[in-house]
């Protein structure tokens, strides 16, 4: 890749895993299609999987697959969204509502000034 060229995703997504899955295992398994260099099955575990390759080409090509893995139908995916943004205005938000001490009829006040449609539960212990 030159350097007018984006940075293309090495790293897929593997959805559907089971339990008993492990990251030798799974890195045996993506050897197949191209060198891997690294599995991460997170502790504790969510029934998911990345694998990163040295090749990028190779995680474009995975990239909307299912494939079967120890009897499992895997859904595969290239990106993960990068929720940053949203989490920062999420944080914010909850800030403002705690730090004020609202009550139910505050909060739904803030949600239609904020033009927010959906019904929102408001929870206080």
């Amino acid at each position: 890749a030159g350097p007018d060229e984006p940075m293309r995703c090495r790293k897929i997504f593997v959805g559907r895993c089971t339990e008993d899955m492990t990251t030798d295992e799974l890195r045996q398994f993506f050897m197949q299609y191209g060198e891997v260099t690294d599995v991460f099955i997170p502790k504790p575990f969510r029934a998911f999987a990345f694998v990163t390759f040295a090749d990028d080409q190779v995680a474009q090509a995975l990239c909307g697959e299912d494939l079967i893995i120890k009897g499992v139908r895997e859904a595969l995916c290239c990106k993960s969204l990068k929720m940053d943004h949203v989490m920062e205005v999420v944080v914010r938000t909850v800030n403002f509502i705690r730090s004020r001490g609202l009550n139910h009829r505050q909060f739904d006040k803030l949600l239609s000034d904020s033009n927010i449609t959906h019904s929102l539960p408001y929870h206080t212990e």
